[in-house]
């Protein structure tokens, strides 16, 4: 009769579970795989700058040595014959400057992209006289000046837009060195103007092909 009673006293079950554990339990049950996909990536993960900086050379080294100042190129264009041969030669010395300051300043080389930053306003002062030069011209035909042939025209175009591709590899600059997007800005807009010149060398030439 006692033993009956003891069992009657003894707990039926466990202890009840915590409330936090069941609602992890819950958590974990409905959970539902995930596939987490490609990583997404900033571009700049491990980045050494020092390392990018030195694939530019030493530091005052530039891509184009003979070409930096603005003094240069006016004087290689003095003897050019015609408009569209000393807008092409402008140009491409004027990118030159373009690319050497974009080095200098990757590289931390300051003294030398401020001086070539100088060099680069005296040309934008001169670039729309040069363009001017191709479309207003004062002989007679219009542009007799400025081109001989069109396949002259297609030639100086050429040359101009293989210039313009040389700005291409600012779609791979990493955050860690433009992360305001300054230098890519910079190195498309001399893009564009090289672009923008061989399409009015060769709208002009066409233009006015009847006279060649």
């Amino acid at each position: 009769m006692m033993g009956a009673c003891l069992l009657a006293a003894a707990p039926l079950g466990a202890a009840p579970i915590p409330a936090p554990f069941e609602q992890a339990i819950a958590a974990v049950t409905l959970a539902e795989p995930v596939d987490p996909g490609p990583p997404v990536l900033s571009g700049t993960e491990g980045f050494d700058i020092a390392a990018f900086r030195a694939q530019f050379g030493e530091p005052g080294s530039v891509p184009f040595p003979d070409i930096q100042t603005a003094r240069a190129i006016v004087d290689g264009i003095s003897e050019i014959n015609t408009g569209a041969a000393r807008l092409t030669s402008f140009e491409i010395g004027f990118a030159a400057i373009e690319y050497n300051w974009f080095a200098a300043t990757v590289a931390g080389s300051q003294e030398l992209a401020g001086t070539l930053a100088g060099e680069i306003k005296q040309l934008r002062q001169l670039h729309q006289s040069l363009v001017d030069s191709v479309v207003f011209s004062l002989n007679v035909p219009p542009f007799a000046s400025a081109f001989y042939t069109r396949p002259e025209a297609g030639r100086l175009a050429m040359n101009l837009r293989r210039m313009a591709g040389s700005a291409v590899f600012e779609q791979f600059l990493p955050k860690a060195i433009d992360p305001e997007g300054y230098l890519a800005a910079r190195l498309r807009a001399v893009h564009d103007r090289l672009k923008n010149s061989a399409d009015l060398i060769l709208a002009a030439g066409e233009a006015y092909a009847i006279y060649y």
